[in-house]
């Protein structure tokens, strides 16, 4: 388990140094440059990364708290699989299709600030 939690860590520093080297250098306007009305900026496609991973923290903090037991529904639902699978599938990067986002991951709709990139990382 130790060993999964390091790669886990390798991971997210690589992704952040990724992101820094990629989007580091790009200013407020270019990283809230939007391709068309109806599409994501950089920033806010940072944003909703953000928003979406801390969504998480809870069921992290249960997990290092050592209490994993499922609740009713996390056993059964009939659903899960059904949705597990829906969401692995279009979170492939082969996928091309757009998803919706739910309202809770939507990133900010205003400017967001040119430290987005440092608070990705810092996230991380």
């Amino acid at each position: 388990m130790v060993e999964q939690i390091q790669v886990a860590i390798n991971d997210l520093q690589q992704v952040a140094e990724d992101a820094k080297s990629q989007f580091g250098a790009l200013t407020t306007e270019q990283l809230n440059r939007k391709p068309s009305e109806k599409e994501w900026s950089v920033a806010q496609c940072f944003d909703h990364l953000i928003v979406t991973h801390s969504l998480y923290f809870p069921l992290f903090e249960r997990f290092a708290a050592g209490d994993t037991k499922m609740s009713f529904w996390e056993k059964a639902s009939p659903f899960s699989g059904f949705f597990g699978r829906f969401l692995i599938k279009g979170l492939d990067p082969k996928n091309l299709e757009k998803m919706k986002t739910t309202g809770k991951a939507s990133p900010s709709s205003s400017e967001i600030g040119g430290d987005i990139i440092e608070r990705f990382c810092s996230h991380q």
